[in-house]
């Protein structure tokens, strides 16, 4: 399946360190915005250089990746090697290599008054459309929650 890159941005009025903090700060903040894409999203890791995270809902599915890059209140990036399947890691196999390479990135940049917010994140064809929504409401939902 051809992988297609969703790119987003919303213009947040507060400042990089609190919109950042939305994002990574707190499981919280982040469960809060990443139910967006599937119902009880959750995190397991930390957002540590070369560290890996699993992304995952209530039914054990998700996404494992590794953080590529991690500049505080500006730039994360991580690269996905594989999926949760029932709860089990596969590195391999058609699910995995569907994702496998694919990247995920967070830009923030201050304009003065507050951030603005870019996302790119790569993504199965057949899954654009739900992609693209998905990031449309959880931007606003970190918008909200870094407004606050």
């Amino acid at each position: 399946m051809k992988r297609i890159t969703v790119k987003k941005s919303i213009s947040i009025n507060a400042q990089p360190e609190k919109v950042w903090n939305v994002l990574f700060g707190a499981k919280e903040t982040y469960e809060a915005w990443a139910k967006e894409f599937s119902e009880g999203s959750t995190i397991e890791g930390d957002w540590s250089i070369d560290s890996a995270v699993v992304m995952k809902d209530k039914t054990g599915n998700g996404l494992i990746a590794r953080i590529l890059k991690n500049t505080k209140n500006e730039v994360l990036v991580m690269e996905y090697e594989g999926v949760l399947v029932d709860g089990q890691k596969e590195y391999s196999g058609p699910a995995a290599d569907a994702m496998n390479g694919g990247m995920e990135s967070y830009m923030l940049e201050s304009t003065g008054s507050g951030t603005e917010l870019y996302v790119e994140s790569d993504i199965g064809e057949d899954f654009v459309d739900a992609t693209s929504a998905a990031w449309d409401r959880a931007l606003e939902i970190i918008r909200m929650l870094a407004e606050k």
